[in-house]
């Protein structure tokens, strides 16, 4: 867990003055006055003040406090504290602390909890996740989550993230409410409690907005601050469909066909992606398999995707010269989605029997 620290090098200079005037006795009480403007590890900008009163020194007593009002209560897990004296439970202002130590830069030490990020950007870094068959259960990673209580929000960090998800149960390691959607599509947050200091993960159903921040009515009780780590699709029966997740990117084990089509020329048409990308997506990425038939006509064969109604807006597009027959197949990466689960195509073929099919292979998030 990531160490929370109290203060600044100035509060280590104060505290020896303080111990320095008891002429030697390293448990005598002493008061320290409210110090403005020291920041706390992890805070990108503006600054609070912290009161500190007590005894200070190995098994003394502390009280910690937060002069501005603008820090939460600060919870202190069990794990990790064997060494430090620490009972786990949350600690607040005018709340006693058993044992605080210091370290040789003034940093108070032995506090193992989630950082408090002021300013932050809810998001997660390095999401992996992987299921090589169907599954109602799997378990997501990343490097770090920031979970925030709402955008612009309070938000708090944590690394090394390790959560199962069970769309078996529900509430913080299940789904919000309900079971599995049935071939539709699942979202995933991870999720944070400030009073218990727990961390854990929700899924609910995204069959319509699954934003940043986790926007439903069933948070479980004390949850607080949440942030999405991914969206994955679903089957019938139900279950987490084989794929796997690299970061934002999410890779179908097996392929979604979306178009299937013998017209040797179409004009600019929408196309619906609704069973292969979810709300959220903002890219997408094909194979497709085109075959120009019998008899084909030399020139130039086609196929492209445009994010408009006018298919002026270029996503990608596929072309070939031939003179005779031929079946080719090609792979468009990262195709932007300007319409939600939806795009344009267009495409030109000319022979006895001409076919296309498109398959989606993968889905970027934002």
């Amino acid at each position: 867990m990531i160490r929370f620290v109290a203060l600044c090098t100035a509060l280590l200079a104060l505290a020896s003055s303080a111990h320095a005037q008891t002429q030697g006795n390293a448990a005598a009480d002493f008061t320290l006055p409210c110090l403005a403007n020291v920041p706390w590890v992890g805070q990108s900008s503006g600054t609070v003040g912290k009161c500190w009163s007590g005894a200070l020194g190995t098994g003394a007593a502390a009280t910690v406090g937060n002069a501005t009002g603008d820090i939460p209560a600060v919870p202190v897990p069990s794990g990790d504290l064997a060494t430090t004296g620490i009972t786990p439970g949350t600690y607040g202002s005018g709340t006693a602390i058993p044992q605080i130590t210091f370290g040789p830069t003034g940093q108070a030490t032995g506090i193992a909890i989630v950082n408090v990020v002021q300013g932050a950007l809810p998001g997660a870094l390095n999401v992996a996740e992987t299921l090589t068959s169907a599954a109602t259960s799997t378990i997501v990673t990343a490097d770090q989550v920031v979970m925030c209580t709402a955008l612009g929000g309070t938000c708090y960090a944590v690394g090394s993230y390790s959560q199962t998800f069970n769309g078996s149960t529900t509430g913080a390691g299940g789904m919000d409410s309900g079971s599995l959607p049935s071939s539709g599509w699942l979202a995933l947050y991870a999720i944070y409690n400030p009073a218990s200091g727990v961390v854990a993960i929700l899924g609910t159903s995204c069959a319509s907005a699954c934003g940043t921040i986790y926007g439903g009515t069933n948070m479980p009780s004390g949850f607080t601050a949440s942030v999405r780590l991914t969206v994955l699709p679903t089957n019938s029966t139900p279950e987490i469909v084989a794929q796997w997740v690299i970061g934002k990117s999410v890779y179908y084990a097996t392929i979604v066909s979306v178009l299937t089509s013998s017209s040797t020329s179409v004009s600019c048409t929408s196309l619906s992606l609704s069973a292969a990308v979810p709300i959220p997506a903002v890219g997408f990425s094909v194979v497709v398999d085109f075959t120009a038939g019998t008899s084909p006509t030399a020139g130039s064969y086609y196929v492209g995707f445009f994010g408009n109604s006018t298919c002026t807006q270029y996503g990608g597009v596929i072309k070939f010269y031939i003179d005779d027959t031929f079946t080719r197949t090609q792979f468009l990466s990262d195709i932007p989605l300007l319409t939600t689960q939806g795009t344009f195509y267009s495409l030109s073929n000319t022979g006895t029997s001409p076919s296309i099919v498109v398959y989606v292979v993968s889905y970027r998030l934002p």
